[in-house]
């Protein structure tokens, strides 16, 4: 083996002892979703940071964590899988016919990634120490507040109040054909809207109703 040939093995093996003490990171998007890549250099360009990787590659420092995210080593990180999603329920029309009926999602494409295992040492049996057992008590959470606890405690009463609900409903149309086509068509189109109803807006409407009430503006409880 000649200089120029010891010269480039040990650049090499200089390269790769280089590349395993390095920061290593691992590609959650793109096509390299998976791939493990090691630091060489952070550069400076055109106003943006860049990490340059040992196998020639780059990636912008803006897209650390989103893209691709720093790991311990090759054991870390995520196992990576791409699946086509099949969203395809099956719906009977009036006449018995079985139609398949694609979701919103169906053909799209899903990154499923799983937390790899890490390697554990096993810790040395540490000597048990015998103690006697203590009563167990029931823990209730307890709160200070005067109000909570005055209400707590107060006697519960029924009451009925007419309220406003803004609801994102289909057109009557839509819903004849929905309910005329498919089996079981009208229950499915009337569950669809109710899911469709703003929880958080449907508690603070309550809570103005019952304002109105307490402050006797509404209905006298």
């Amino acid at each position: 083996m000649n200089k120029k040939n010891i010269d480039n093995y040990q650049k090499q093996e200089k390269m790769q002892e280089e590349a395993i003490e390095s920061q290593v990171y691992q590609w959650l998007k793109t096509e390299r979703a998976g791939e493990y890549v090691h630091e060489s250099t952070i550069s400076e360009e055109d106003g943006e940071t860049w990490i340059m990787f040992t196998d020639g590659t780059r990636g912008n420092a803006n897209l650390l964590g989103e893209y691709f995210i720093k790991v311990e080593d090759e054991d870390d990180g995520y196992i990576i899988k791409e699946e086509i999603i099949e969203d395809l329920s099956i719906a009977k029309t009036q006449d018995g016919k079985e139609i398949e009926v694609p979701g919103i999602m169906h053909g799209h494409r899903k990154i499923n990634m799983t937390k790899k295992p890490r390697k554990r040492t096993p810790k040395k049996a540490e000597p048990v120490v015998k103690h006697s057992p203590e009563p167990t008590v029931a823990k209730k959470e307890l709160t200070t507040d005067p109000v909570i606890i005055l209400l707590e405690k107060a006697k519960k009463e029924k009451h009925s109040y007419e309220i406003e609900l803004n609801v994102d409903a289909i057109s009557k149309d839509l819903f004849g054909v929905v309910k005329d086509t498919f089996e079981e068509g009208e229950e499915k189109a009337l569950d669809y809207i109710v899911s469709l109803i703003d929880m958080e807006q449907l508690k603070s409407q309550l809570k103005e109703k019952l304002k109105e009430v307490y402050n006797g503006k509404g209905n006298s409880i």
